[in-house]
């Protein structure tokens, strides 16, 4: 595995998936926006590629709340109905959906400060919400059309909380970052 790909390493679902782990992932979402302000401290320089080949720090961080504004939407529709129809994660990336997000001109060119504002108040919300629900309530799952399987508010939570790990470690370890 290219470590410059998965700097912490892809992401591993535990079996089961317990209430300390998901209230973990829940203190991680809730610390992200800062630890993501703090990388991005260190780049001198957002139009520079995280790796040859790859986004932007700039278009990682949109890309960031992009994805976990989709992620909320998810966890309210879900929440909201056993007959809510939910996009997987997986899907929209084999669509090529948020490789399309990432090109817009708003992810190549908005300040990295609008996503940084998005992102913190996404988050709290979030967190809020998820702090809110009961164990039987964050296991709630849901069935998304034409996917096989289940997908749970719980795992999605791990999820987010991987992902924002991950995309920040990509950042710290670009080229000419301090904490590279």
């Amino acid at each position: 595995m290219d470590a410059t790909v998965y700097p912490i390493g892809r992401f591993e679902r535990p079996d089961p998936i317990t209430p300390a782990a998901v209230a973990g992932a829940i203190a991680e979402l809730a610390a992200l926006p800062a630890a993501l302000r703090g990388v991005m401290a260190g780049v001198r320089d957002p139009d520079l590629a995280i790796r040859p080949g790859a986004w932007t720090a700039r278009q990682v961080v949109h890309h960031l709340a992009d994805s976990h504004m989709n992620a909320v939407m998810r966890v309210r529709v879900a929440l909201c109905g056993p007959d809510a129809d939910v996009v997987a994660f997986d899907r929209l990336v084999t669509a090529g959906l948020y490789g399309c997000l990432a090109e817009l001109p708003d992810a190549r060119g908005a300040p990295v400060e609008d996503a940084l504002v998005v992102l913190a108040a996404v988050h709290r919300r979030w967190v809020q919400l998820l702090r809110g629900l009961d164990d039987a309530r964050l296991m709630r799952t849901w069935v998304t059309p034409g996917y096989a399987g289940e997908r749970s508010i719980a795992r999605l939570t791990l999820v987010y909380a991987w992902h924002g790990r991950h995309h920040t470690a990509q950042i710290a370890r670009m080229p000419g970052h301090p904490a590279g």
